[in-house]
């Protein structure tokens, strides 16, 4: 569980606005979220082929991005004014860092620390592997994937005043790895279990008769637009052969 902060109507209206055209400018190909055209299924995507996967998450992320961060971001990354820089910066941020629940905290938590996922990149990059960023879900994957290169990721978090969840990081190696809701294998995407499960459950709750049919209705279709982004993406494999 976490506690979200949504903004009023006329701040929610503010920082959408923020949203939108900090969402007008060209982000790397290794962030995933929150991105147009890209989703948790093309940052799955980017580790076709992979046998050797580290996964991470960033401890109390939203929290954890300060606002002075946010503020350096507007005044020298955007070159506003002071004084704009810290209207903006107070516009986005709710007691010194970003709140969860609010439109422009996604982007802003990229933003704000580009410098350093920038830097992660270029460390999974020289060890010769693949890096992915999802919000807060970091994925670093290859035919080889060594402690000795992670560690050099969490220095340059740590060094940033973030952290990693020691508790959530998982090594997987030579076996399909579910990667931000798609499993990744060598041949490449799956659909997970669970995902079928889920589907299987709504049609077969669908077909019985009576109960709120409005409501199965927005079930079942939900379900079905889930596994649809998975099973209509070029990786996917089916029947065995990947399309």
């Amino acid at each position: 569980m976490r506690p979200l902060c949504r903004p009023h109507e006329g701040l929610d209206k503010a920082q959408s606005r923020v949203t939108y055209l900090l969402a007008c400018i060209e982000t790397p190909s290794y962030v995933h979220a929150p991105v147009p055209k890209r989703t948790y299924v093309t940052n799955a995507a980017a580790h076709q082929g992979s046998r050797s996967f580290c996964l991470m998450d960033i401890e109390s992320f939203y929290p954890s991005c300060r606002e002075e961060k946010v503020l350096a971001f507007f005044q020298h990354r955007m070159r506003c004014s002071p004084d704009v820089a810290v209207i903006l910066a107070r516009l986005c941020c709710d007691k010194g860092s970003l709140p969860q629940g609010s439109p422009s905290s996604p982007i802003l938590s990229y933003w704000a620390y580009s410098e350093m996922w920038d830097a992660i990149f270029n460390i999974a990059k020289e060890a010769g592997n693949v890096f992915t960023l999802y919000i807060d879900d970091l994925t670093v994957s290859g035919q080889v994937v060594l402690k000795s290169t992670i560690w050099k990721v969490q220095k340059e978090i740590h060094k940033h005043g973030l952290a990693i969840k020691v508790g959530k990081t998982r090594w997987i190696v030579n076996k399909p790895a579910g990667v931000t809701g798609a499993i990744v294998g060598p041949e490449g995407l799956r659909l997970p279990n669970r995902q079928h499960q889920k589907l299987s459950a709504a049609q077969s709750d669908f077909s019985k008769p009576g109960g709120n049919r409005k409501k199965k209705t927005n079930v079942l279709r939900g379900r079905q637009a889930q596994a649809s982004q998975i099973m209509n993406h070029p990786a996917t494999v089916r029947d065995g052969n990947s399309h």
